[in-house]
């Protein structure tokens, strides 16, 4: 197929916001994609003082952790056209998509036919992310919107939720950067001929914040700040608020019941998360991130599962990196093991030499990227890898679900889903454990991470569909941390036939 047609409008070209920067390096480096010229549209209205103020007192903590290369962008500024409002409309008649970060209806008028429309992110409207900070909402609700007129109502073709942060304007930076990720993926269904949905809108605009709203939004930040000290000093006494702790019941996916579960004894000076149960010659063994306060670091620890207690028997593999979530599993004879290996910069997999403490480095792939919580599934006769990536400049790991069809656990081949990431959404996205079957359903363990909280809740998702043009899943049960009190998450879980392994997080150690 030729490249889709694409422009871009912003209020500034030599100003851009890390989305925009974000996209059009994406699009620019696709040959999907072509951007046939830029509209500027000029500066935006000047906010209100109250709403100057905020912005200036948070910028150091608004800001991204870093930023990223753009060398396509460098590139490409200065060859591509920039038209701007008032001028002479060019001939924009293959335009296929424009995309307005600005909400000017002057865009409406310099390409009034775009065969797909003009979109919109929601996130970019003025004031956008506030009212979230200041009510405390679990989620920022984001949604992509497609119209061809001024007078035509604009519908939804996408829509996600992110986790909100406390403070307003980083709120409002994170999800203006990490919303664009509807727009490619949007665009990638138009490119290889999938079928869009389109909705009616049913949210509104963020309305202009009254003073009262600008106090309200400073107690709360104040309330917050206090707590956040006070878990700071608890920490320094070794009371580590927020702690991880492993529990083990019996239960199935849709029926367990995690307040029956039974916890699992560490020492005093770690904790543990991530467990995954795996059955070797007829006996049943936890494998779960231990995390050692003194290195610092966590390591792979194994025990042995007796009824709902568990039997520790130690260290099962140790690096000079953080390991975690060990998923592991058996293929042609070889008990294999791919960690969470975050800090080594690669996806790694490791072979059993003598099970279950002795281990040894089988294959690596996808070097140089950020990725977590990574898992491998064969389904009629396909090996599937999935995993978390993160491509923004915060870090993020907890919002993308990105998708590769593999040869198998030797990961020589590995072929990204043109959709990536299939699932963008903080409260289904990141997982939670394994991919499983289960009564002839193919269920995926996910986490929340909504409420201002790493490892608020957990999913179990059915996947409905899986092939290399589409994927779709639903949420056919929450597990959300009230099931006891003093609990502030509940992040992964795991199963093999009637007993489950599941962690929890706890307000106070």
């Amino acid at each position: 197929m030729s490249p889709l047609q694409i422009v871009i409008a912003v209020t500034n070209v030599e100003v851009l916001s890390n989305g925009e920067l974000r996209l059009l390096e994406g699009l620019l480096s696709d040959p999907r994609y072509q951007i046939t010229s830029l509209i500027e549209c000029g500066p935006r209205p000047n906010l209100p003082f109250p709403m100057r103020l905020i912005a200036l007192l948070e910028a150091p903590l608004a800001s991204p952790e870093f930023g990223f290369p753009t060398p396509e962008w460098l590139s490409a500024k200065n060859k591509l056209p920039v038209l701007r409002p008032g001028a002479a409309k060019p001939d924009t008649r293959k335009t296929d998509v424009v995309i307005d970060f600005t909400g000017s209806d002057a865009v409406i008028d310099l390409v009034p036919d775009a065969a797909h429309g003009i979109w919109r992110l929601s996130s970019y409207q003025p004031f956008a992310g506030f009212h979230e900070a200041r009510k405390g909402t679990h989620t920022t609700q984001v949604d992509l919107t497609r119209q061809k007129t001024a007078v035509q109502a604009p519908k939804v073709i996408a829509s996600t939720e992110y986790g909100t942060k406390f403070l307003a304007m980083r709120n409002t930076a994170f999800v203006r950067e990490k919303s664009v990720q509807l727009i490619e993926r949007e665009l990638a269904r138009i490119s290889i001929g999938g079928t869009q949905t389109a909705a009616p809108l049913t949210t509104q605009a963020p309305i202009v914040p009254r003073m009262a709203d600008i106090l309200r939004y400073w107690q709360r930040v104040g309330r917050e700040l206090l707590k956040r000290g006070r878990n700071a000093i608890r920490e320094r006494r070794g009371q580590r608020p927020g702690m991880f702790e492993i529990r083990v019941g019996y239960g199935s996916p849709l029926d367990f019941d995690p307040a029956t579960a039974t916890p699992v004894n560490l020492p005093d000076k770690s904790f543990g998360a991530d467990p995954f149960l795996f059955r070797y010659t007829d006996e049943l063994y936890l494998f779960f991130e231990e995390f050692d306060y003194v290195r610092g670091l966590g390591h792979l620890s194994v025990g042995r599962v007796i009824g709902t207690e568990v039997e520790v028997i130690g260290p099962a593999l140790k690096t000079e990196y953080h390991l975690s979530y060990p998923f592991i599993f058996c293929h042609e004879g070889e008990v294999l093991m791919m960690p969470e290996t975050h800090q080594s910069g690669q996806l790694e997999i490791w072979r059993a030499t003598e099970f279950p403490m002795n281990w040894e480095l089988k294959t690596t792939a996808l070097e140089g990227v950020a990725l977590a919580d990574s898992v491998l599934l064969q389904h009629a006769a396909q090996w599937w890898l999935f995993t978390n990536i993160s491509n923004d400049s915060f870090g993020d790991m907890c919002s993308e679900l990105h998708l590769f069809q593999v040869d198998g656990p030797e990961l020589n081949q590995l072929t990204p889903h043109p959709l990536n990431p299939v699932v963008i959404n903080s409260t289904t996205a990141r997982g939670g454990g394994r991919v499983f079957q289960h009564d002839g359903k193919l269920l995926r363990a996910s986490q929340n991470n909504s409420a201002g909280t790493y490892g608020y809740g957990l999913n179990i998702m059915e996947i409905t569909t899986l092939n290399m043009t589409e994927y779709r899943e639903r949420i056919v049960r929450r597990i959300t941390p009230d099931f006891e009190s003093g609990l502030i998450g509940c992040h992964h879980i795991d199963f093999d036939k009637e007993v489950f392994a599941i962690d929890v997080r706890k307000e106070k150690a």
